[in-house]
């Protein structure tokens, strides 16, 4: 019998203020951040859903390895809708443990209330949320007094230290590394800087959060940014990274830019570059893998049934596009067909996948709550956002 849900429980916070930031040496937030959009409610969250959450993360992304494993090896990329000219990319950074996968947020269903958590989908490639969870619900707890301990959030240690593993499988690299976004993506540059602040605990000697259209890259030399090399000063300078952490998804940069694609495919097979996260984090990021994945553990306590072609459920189904991003061109029916929450976007020419409905906890006002669970090695924090309707991307508690 699966198990009843309880009723979430809320707690007041203070509005967080740029003192509180400042305070923890976050101060710089407080002017590039858009924190008015946070819940002035923590969520309380038992130990045993904490847990049931930390271990649904560590037990899918097995599962989701294990599926992209066969996916690779049968040759099948293309059934995940992945551009053709990333397969040879995929398959030569999967054979080589060298090409690390950093960070990974898994998006669930329940799992605050007593129920099971269920994945809805893995961010495996560009996750975001990371400035939210890291830093701010961290600051925002301790300003009202709450121990460390009792948060579920070792996000920016556990970051640090994978990006620390990644450094060590490339020891002929120089300790270099550009954190790069697309420009004007304002949510992308704040994760961004906090990556390269993570970096930096994590030993690398140069880390550079910039707009991905100012690196320079060289065939056969490597990418470059502009400003000093550790030790060195000049005008006009470049440094050298030799590793590139990026928030520009790979299918973008295959759909748009395939002469970045080609640069970036020379210096990576070359091992000149490494390159995080991975370009088979696409596998891992595409929908369609959730229906390979139950496929295979089908009835599996946290995933939730998944196919390619639709099909009807008691509960209902969710039709999504296999790349979408930040809840963008999702469908929600009845078991009878008729369509009851539907989400605009710009990727309505996508491959979709159908997915049982599960609904979201829900507070007493009706607002619904999605966890999302960070994986950095292993499941490291939990944050949670929050909407009336469907959960888009710009919400959060």
């Amino acid at each position: 019998m699966p198990a009843a849900p309880h009723p979430l429980r809320l707690r007041p916070l203070a509005r967080l203020t740029p003192d509180a930031l400042d305070a923890a040496g976050w101060g710089w937030m407080a002017n590039e951040a858009g924190i008015d959009y946070l819940a002035d409610h923590a969520l309380d969250v038992s130990e045993a859903d904490a847990d049931a959450l930390e271990a649904a993360a560590n037990d899918v992304y097995d599962r989701l390895v294990e599926a992209a494993d066969l996916v690779i090896e049968s040759k099948a990329l293309a059934t995940l809708g992945i551009p053709a000219s990333l397969h040879r990319l995929i398959e030569a950074t999967w054979a080589d443990d060298r090409h690390w996968h950093v960070l990974a947020r898994f998006d669930f269903t329940g799992g605050l209330d007593g129920t099971a958590p269920r994945l809805l989908e893995c961010n495996a490639d560009t996750p975001t949320c990371i400035p939210e969870t890291a830093v701010v619900q961290w600051v925002q707890a301790r300003a009202a007094g709450h121990a460390d301990a009792a948060q579920v959030n070792a996000l920016f240690e556990r970051l640090a230290e994978n990006l620390g593993r990644w450094r060590a499988k490339w020891p002929a690299l120089d300790a270099t590394i550009a954190v790069a976004y697309v420009r004007d993506a304002a949510e992308d540059a704040l994760n961004a800087h906090v990556v390269a602040e993570a970096a930096r605990e994590a030993g690398f000697t140069f880390a550079a959060a910039v707009p991905i259209d100012t690196l320079t890259i060289s065939p056969g030399e490597g990418v470059f940014v502009p400003g000093d090399a550790p030790g060195e000063t000049g005008e006009g300078a470049w440094t050298r990274c030799d590793f590139v952490y990026k928030f520009v998804p790979w299918e973008w940069i295959a759909w748009d830019e395939p002469d970045l694609l080609a640069l970036l495919e020379g210096l990576i097979l070359g091992g000149t570059t490494a390159v995080a996260n991975p370009p088979y984090a696409l596998v891992l990021q595409s929908k369609a893998l959730l229906a390979d994945a139950w496929a295979l553990h089908e009835g599996h306590p946290n995933l939730l049934r998944t196919h390619r072609a639709p099909f009807r459920d008691p509960a209902g189904t969710v039709e999504k596009v296999i790349f979408g991003r930040e809840g963008a061109n999702v469908r929600i029916e009845t078991s009878g067909g008729r369509v009851v929450e539907e989400s605009g976007g710009a990727y309505g020419d996508q491959p979709v996948v159908f997915q049982t409905f599960a609904p979201l906890p829900a507070d007493a006002a009706g607002r619904r709550y999605q966890a999302g669970v960070f994986y950095a090695h292993e499941a490291c924090a939990l944050g949670v956002r929050r909407g009336d309707g469907l959960i888009l991307g710009d919400a959060a508690t």
